[in-house]
């Protein structure tokens, strides 16, 4: 498996990288015709935002679909996939020691979508890893100190009867 990284320069796509949420599913657009070959590899998707500029990992994915996008005015091919991990607060990458050579052997983004060299490739698992314990540390004490019954629905309908009680007595 090979991994790509592709940037998201958020003054030209008229869209912030912070505000790529999940729902957005795992996508990129590209017109380099690599992308017919990149079925189950993997793409790292980095925003940029500012000046000076700051460089953010926003999520990856493993591709499974590559299409042309004939709708898509800017690129010519639409690449999605159904796994991966979209980083909820994103990565900050400005601060290591590595992202500066990571940067210039990525010719500053310039470039497009381009492949990874391997050392980089395990300097992102690292970076992606440290986020997950992040996560899951700070997602933990939340579980723990909530009440934890019911679910989504039965929480909303129990909600809404209460509502209904505190008014009648009112």
């Amino acid at each position: 498996m090979d991994n790509y990284v592709q940037y998201h320069n958020s003054e030209a796509m008229g869209r912030s990288c912070l505000e790529i949420e999940e729902d957005d599913n795992f996508c990129i657009g590209t017109n380099k015709p690599v992308a017919q070959r990149l079925n189950g590899h993997r793409i790292w998707l980095i925003g940029g935002i500012g000046r000076p500029r700051e460089y953010y990992l926003i999520y990856y994915f493993f591709v499974d679909r590559v299409e042309v996008d004939e709708d898509e005015d800017r690129f010519r091919y639409r690449v999605t996939g159904r796994e991966g991990r979209y980083f909820h607060k994103p990565v900050l990458w400005n601060p290591y020691p590595w992202f500066k050579d990571f940067l210039r052997s990525q010719q500053n983004f310039s470039m497009g979508l381009r492949k990874i060299a391997p050392i980089f490739v395990e300097q992102l698992e690292e970076l992606a890893s440290a986020a997950n314990e992040a996560a899951a540390s700070v997602a933990r004490p939340a579980r723990a100190c909530g009440g934890g019954f019911g679910d989504a629905e039965t929480n909303r309908r129990v909600e809404e009867a209460a509502v209904e009680v505190e008014i009648i007595f009112r």
